[in-house]
């Protein structure tokens, strides 16, 4: 029992240190500006593109069917380089009636210049079947809400569940359908859109998802609770 006490003051040292890292983080991306709305500068939609890492043809038919409903809209990528794949990509579109001008591709981007591009995107477009975590908040944190289509295993699921902590429930699509309806819908609301960009930060700030210290005790609570109906079950 002592060994186990000891261990976990260890892990608790070892999570305030990565709180600590967590913060200098989240000071790295709250030097990031968020710019108004990109539509009210430069006129049309621009919508942040699905991972082609983890996307299925189907998740680029959906997106070229929305391109097709929002005619003055464009198509941004990042992580991307020259080669087979971004070629690839520009046909697949192109299949589908989208002339490749309306596809912006870009590279691995270095970290400010990745948080910039938000400043040229409306709306973001999550992957599928592998929904996005890190990227999902990355987005938000800029001002862009995303739209979701989650499917019944938790690898498609966590930008639904982000989503809904930052009471963006009405942005989770129940079908490939209604996930081109949302797109549609939410691309012409042109006020809510730049309400979202205004406000998006804040609300992420004042959510359960950047409450560190509360999520570390739920955590130990978590344990507690597992390792109290352990040394209660028949396995002692």
């Amino acid at each position: 029992a002592s060994d186990l006490l000891d261990r976990a003051s260890q892990l608790a040292g070892q999570a305030d240190d990565s709180l600590g890292h967590e913060n200098n983080h989240q000071n790295e991306h709250a030097s990031q500006k968020v710019k108004p709305l990109f539509g009210e500068c430069a006129g049309g939609i621009a919508l942040e593109g699905i991972d082609t890492d983890s996307a299925e043809d189907r998740a680029k038919e959906v997106a070229a069917e929305i391109l097709t409903r929002l005619p003055d809209s464009r198509l941004v990528f990042a992580g991307i380089p020259k080669g087979p794949v971004r070629d690839g990509l520009t046909r697949d579109f192109e299949r589908a009636g989208i002339a490749a001008d309306r596809l912006a591709i870009f590279p691995r981007l270095a970290l400010p210049e990745y948080h910039r591009l938000f400043n040229t995107v409306d709306l973001a477009l999550d992957a599928t079947p592998y929904s996005g975590g890190t990227t999902t908040c990355d987005t938000l944190w800029m001002g862009v809400p995303v739209i979701t289509l989650p499917g019944t295993r938790s690898v498609s699921r966590s930008a639904a569940s982000i989503l809904a902590t930052v009471g963006l429930s009405d942005w989770i699509a129940a079908s490939p359908e209604d996930y081109v309806r949302l797109a549609v819908k939410h691309a012409g609301d042109r006020a809510l859109i730049a309400e979202l960009r205004r406000t998006l930060r804040e609300r992420m700030r004042r959510s359960p998802l950047m409450d560190e210290l509360q999520f570390a005790r739920d955590v130990e609570d978590a344990y507690r609770r597992m390792w109290r109906t352990w040394c209660g079950s028949e396995a002692m």
